[in-house]
């Protein structure tokens, strides 16, 4: 995958786990579906994503719009940079809002960092769109 901001290369952490027996990084991108053995006795498929791997460098992930997009229900697999990540985190166009494995909390510095710069774009950006109305 390519990062969706830089085309950086975001390649697999683990290629020879994810990309056994001649699988292509097409087949981790496009496919939904993993046979996995259970207890040595059985195969039982499962649901997988490329966002349920491990990537080297930035974070690939499915991403589904909704209700007032013209892309209404479709869902994508993008991939970001660790380095756009940070940069766009910093001014803020995309908001920092949790850690899952539960290493912040609101409140946190990063948490309000990104808040703070998510406020300044986004009033900025309303200031603009009301100037732009005002002159029309």
């Amino acid at each position: 995958m390519m990062c969706i901001c830089c085309d950086k290369k975001i390649s697999l952490l683990y290629p020879e786990i994810d990309l056994p027996n001649g699988k292509l990084e097409e087949d981790v991108v496009f496919n939904t579906k993993e046979k996995i053995q259970i207890d040595g006795s059985h195969d039982e498929e499962i649901t997988v994503n490329a966002g349920s791997k491990m990537w080297n460098d930035g974070l690939v992930h499915k991403v589904s719009a909704g209700y007032g997009s013209c892309h209404d229900g479709d869902e994508f697999i993008i991939a970001i940079c660790d380095d756009c990540i940070k940069k766009k985190k910093l001014t803020g166009n995309i908001a920092y809002v949790n850690n899952y494995m539960g290493y912040s909390l609101p409140g946190d510095e990063d948490y309000e960092k990104s808040r703070i710069a998510w406020r300044r774009y986004n009033r900025i950006d309303d200031i603009l769109d009301d100037s732009n109305e005002e002159t029309q």
